[in-house]
């Protein structure tokens, strides 16, 4: 799975209610940089797609004069493939490590 979705599936998972700016900002704070509203979006949709999350819109709060947002949840697809993933990623790092130069020198 690509990193940035990857990331925020894990955003997904931390927060108790995900929507796209609350998802934003986690993201901009983990990843110490700029992170675009529309990128966020487009990987939302997409991880839909794929079935690894699912949204529902929700009642707006008075903050919000009443408008709805949309909150988005883990699928159990979803908590799978992201344990998967970070499987894969560890999997990843032992490989690397082993095969670094100098690792069996003494």
């Amino acid at each position: 799975m690509r990193r940035f979705r990857s990331l925020v599936l894990q955003s997904i998972a931390d927060l108790d209610e995900a929507y796209a700016v609350s998802i934003t900002r986690n993201l901009r704070q983990y990843q110490g940089r700029r992170i675009s509203m529309p990128r966020v979006l487009s990987v939302l949709k997409t991880l839909e797609k794929m079935g690894l999350i699912r949204s529902a819109s929700v009642a707006g709060s008075e903050e919000r004069n009443g408008n709805r947002k949309r909150v988005y949840n883990l699928t159990r697809w979803g908590i799978r493939c992201m344990e998967m993933s970070q499987y894969q990623d560890i999997t990843e790092d032992r490989q690397y490590f082993y095969t670094s130069p100098g690792f069996n020198s003494v």
